[in-house]
């Protein structure tokens, strides 16, 4: 994963903790790295159909 991606999927996990963290002890490092991963994933998913829906079709 480059750099830019990566700074993303932290900010991205840092704002979804903040909106979800109710509690002092919600916040915890595995949280937030569980949250990373799946906000990295994301925007993998979201570059490759991003990268397909720009391709030209072939008909």
């Amino acid at each position: 994963m480059n750099e830019e991606r990566y700074a993303h999927a932290v900010a991205a996990a840092a704002l979804i903790l903040n909106t979800i963290s109710s509690s002092p002890g919600a916040t915890t490092p595995e949280l937030m790295g569980i949250i990373v991963c799946i906000v990295e994933e994301a925007i993998k998913t979201y570059e490759r159909k991003r990268s397909f829906s720009a391709e030209p079709s072939v008909n």
